[in-house]
């Protein structure tokens, strides 16, 4: 969760300076606010150690407050305060157990209470429990405008994730303190226009008028200075090898297009063709018709001619991503949908799942090489790569996976036993110091993985793939249960937009990302003032963000395998240390 809610003028205690005196007596005392309490501080201290993956960080961080506590004499903290402690540090070594914990304790006064509230909503947050995140905090009543305020963001920051998608669920598992927060993080996140979000946003709060996200608005929608645009430029090949995709895409953005405007025809979309243009010389002649917005282009050369050219007078998002150094043009930004996006989403899965020791399996698929490089870049220096496989034969994976579990070392050392003592009794056994796998593979080159993984009897290990792997496989799959993998949302939410869409065209199945993709860019388009002042926008293909370069970051969602369909990951469940010393989600 965002830590954008914490006191400013009252700093995490450290060590006795902080335990002594009269402000501390007076925090103990204090029933004023939730947020001048120091445990309040200390849950958002690590909720930022968590959102950095720094966990041994924030543990030794507990440790070193329940040490404190315990060998002052004159620490004002009450028993409310050890027990919190104690549930937060049994927490990191065993969720299950700290949940229970923290649901036990019990406040004596109202910014306890809120504290109970915080705890809780930080151990549902670690373990990506929506849900149970938001009812935790929406539970709670604040008194006071300030911890009003502060409590609605702090709801807000949560639904400002990648949980938003959880709101766009058709039958999602809302509990019904937290209905209307999720009402709202619906209407605003499906929002296609700044507009469209305050229109929504006020006819919500006229509904609503009660409510702590109507009395004290978690979010200000100002659009007092944005210029509607009336006239987008888009401009894509309509020949040549990029014909297919751009059609697509072109698809898709003109969906979008079609879903907002309606009746309302203040906004145009007008045509260019690429594939014969000097990009320069026809994004001039664009500005000269007097376009508010240009889209495109797609290819890379013209995406990096683009970048490198003079800042123009109508900012311009180019469909392709390419280096972001050298980047002169600084009307331009670079949307575009990599896998490398996939692979940064998966480094910090790893770092999540407390992997220490991965195995890599490598496609043959040129998205695969690519993925495994910018993986081995993303890699935190505290995961390890144990080995890696270049899968170059199908009727080769089984002997392949053999080899980086190492079965084969165990059949040789029994082969050596037999010769020096005769027959024994034998089960191969594979190496024990793998805590995932991560496979850059096609879904051919899955299926024949995980079934090696069974037969070796590795199929407890967990695996991750990247979305490509599942791509085009209509929410079923005949292989592996558990596997965790990176989405497009649209993929695992689909609103009545991506229904619509399936419906009416013939190749939306099998170029659907691409679709997706267009109906993102016109979202960007009609959005680049939200992007520019550091929001996230919520797209049909992740959350986007932008980068001081204008590149635009993506950040994928999370999806299982469950009775071989595919749907959203469910809550993180981790093992004890008693199971597991690098306390890695099991999936399964």
């Amino acid at each position: 969760m965002g830590s954008g809610c914490q006191s400013t003028s009252h700093q995490a205690p450290i060590g006795d300076t902080l335990l002594n005196g009269t402000d501390s007596e007076q925090t103990r005392a204090s029933d004023e606010s939730v947020w001048s309490h120091w445990l309040a501080d200390t849950v958002n201290n690590l909720d930022t150690f968590n959102e950095l993956g720094q966990f041994t960080l924030a543990k030794n961080y507990l440790e070193s407050w329940i040490d404190a506590l315990q060998t002052n004499t004159n620490s004002p903290t009450t028993s409310f305060d050890s027990l919190a402690l104690r549930a937060l540090k049994e927490f990191s070594d065993n969720p299950s157990v700290g949940l229970l914990l923290a649901g036990g304790l019990v406040p004596s006064n109202y910014s306890e209470s809120g504290i109970k509230a915080l705890i809780l909503g930080h151990m549902h947050w670690v373990l990506q429990d929506c849900e149970n995140t938001v009812d935790d905090l929406s539970k709670f009543s604040p008194i006071g405008a300030a911890d009003s305020l502060a409590w609605s963001r702090k709801i807000w920051d949560v639904l400002t994730s990648w949980c938003m998608y959880r709101g766009q669920d058709d039958q999602p598992q809302h509990t019904s303190s937290a209905e209307d927060w999720w009402e709202l993080a619906q209407l605003i996140g499906s929002s296609i226009t700044p507009t469209q979000q305050y229109e929504r946003f006020e006819q919500w709060k006229f509904g609503h008028a009660n409510h702590l996200a109507a009395l004290y608005p978690p979010l200000q929608i100002d659009i007092t200075e944005y210029e509607k645009p009336k006239r987008l430029a888009l401009l894509l090949p309509q020949a040549g090898s990029l014909s297919s995709a751009a059609r697509a895409i072109r698809n898709g953005f003109l969906s979008a297009h079609l879903s907002v405007v309606g009746r309302n025809r203040s906004i145009s979309v007008e045509l260019y063709d690429t594939e014969e243009s000097d990009i320069s010389l026809l994004i001039d002649q664009v500005i000269a018709d007097g376009v508010d917005i240009v889209v495109g282009p797609l290819d890379k050369d013209r995406v990096r001619a683009l970048v490198r050219g003079d800042t123009l007078a109508v900012p311009v998002v180019a469909l392709n991503r390419v280096s972001e150094t050298a980047v002169s043009n600084s009307s331009s930004l670079q949307l575009s949908m990599v896998v490398e996006d996939d692979v940064s989403a998966i480094a910090r899965k790893l770092q999540d799942m407390r992997a220490e020791r991965i195995l890599l399996f490598i496609g043959q698929d040129f998205w695969c090489a690519r993925a495994s490089v910018a993986l081995k870049e993303a890699l935190s220096p505290a995961i390890r790569i144990a080995d890696e496989t270049l899968l170059s034969d199908l009727s080769e994976i089984t002997q392949s996976v053999s080899q980086v579990l190492l079965v084969a070392q165990s059949n040789s050392r029994h082969e050596r036993l037999e010769d020096l003592i005769g027959e024994v009794e034998f089960r191969a056994r594979r190496r024990e110091d793998i805590d995932a796998i991560v496979a850059f593979v096609d879904y051919a080159e899955f299926g024949s993985v995980t079934a090696a993984l069974q037969y070796h009897f590795a199929g407890d290990i967990p695996i991750v793939v990247a979305e490509p792997t599942f791509r085009d496989r209509e929410q079923r799959v005949e292989y592996e249960n558990g596997t965790l993998f990176t989405s497009i949302p649209a993929t695992l939410y689909p609103n009545s937009l991506i229904q619509e869409v399936h419906g009416s065209f013939t190749d939306a199945r099998e170029l659907f990302p691409l679709y997706a993709f267009g109906m993102d860019a016109y979202r960007v388009a009609l959005n680049i003032p939200v992007l520019a002042r550091g929001d996230s926008l919520f797209g049909h293909t992740g959350v986007f963000s932008i980068r001081e370069s204008g590149v635009i970051s993506r950040q994928p969602i999370w999806g299982t395998v469950a009775q071989h369909s595919l749907v959203p990951a469910p809550v993180i469940q981790y093992r004890s240390r008693s199971q597991s010393s690098s306390l890695l989600s099991n999936p399964q």
